[in-house]
């Protein structure tokens, strides 16, 4: 492969990126996590030590799981953070730092669904040699996606929704769910089946145009006009 795509930026990675490193003492006058010498011993090095976060068990039990985790992936011939798109399988691996915490929660395997392969070709084969990320530009964790996504649906001709990345993750569980159970939808999002049916899955006209006979298979027939958003 003459590429890579990685979730995971290594070293010269961030080495690379426009970062704020200045020095932000704490303003705070009513601390309530620390203690008022804690602040002002930040303040005045930069930095805080012998903070107990995990107890010895606790500590043991996560080293020992990314231990094993890295043990089988060294022994499947790949390196800690191998090629996430696998062609040859049609599946995405998604690392996942927001649920990394639960135990087998640091990464899902996606399929590559059909309407998303031809769009990671083509920007497989226009990427420049040596380009390891599917997308490159703003990939500062402060920098929100929400003002370039609204420039391209207005040149799409459209007029944005609320909650722009919540309510296409919903319209894609109630589409996936109309083809997949749940609880592999569920796991395909990353997400659990209470949390899916409170906040993510709609009832949709199309649900309606079904159930009367009327209406089409098309699961993305399904989420294109919600009845019922999500919150």
């Amino acid at each position: 492969m003459k590429k890579e795509f990685r979730a995971v930026p290594r070293p010269d990675d961030i080495a690379d990126m426009a970062r704020e490193l200045r020095f932000h003492p704490a303003s705070t006058q009513s601390p309530e996590a620390l203690s008022g010498k804690q602040v002002e011993e930040f303040n005045r090095d930069g930095y805080l030590k012998n903070l107990r976060i995990y107890d010895d068990a606790e500590i043991t039990g996560i080293r020992g799981f990314f231990d094993g985790l890295l043990e089988k992936t060294l022994a499947a011939g790949d390196d800690s953070y191998s090629d996430c798109v696998d062609w040859d399988k049609d599946r995405i691996t998604v690392y996942s730092p927001k649920t990394e915490h639960h135990v087998g929660g640091e990464l899902r395997i996606i399929p590559m669904f059909s309407e998303l392969r031809p769009h990671l070709e083509r920007v497989f084969e226009e990427a420049e040699e040596g380009t390891k990320y599917v997308i490159n530009r703003r990939r500062i964790a402060s920098q929100k996606y929400s003002t370039r996504l609204k420039k391209i649906i207005a040149r799409a001709g459209l007029k944005p929704w609320p909650k722009l990345f919540q309510n296409m993750r919903a319209t894609r569980q109630t589409e996936l769910s109309a083809q997949f159970p749940l609880h592999v939808v569920c796991a395909w999002l990353g997400n659990s089946a209470p949390i899916a049916q409170k906040h993510y899955l709609q009832v949709t006209e199309q649900h309606f145009a079904e159930a009367i006979g009327g209406g089409a298979k098309s699961g993305a027939a399904l989420a294109q006009h919600p009845l019922a958003t999500t919150r």
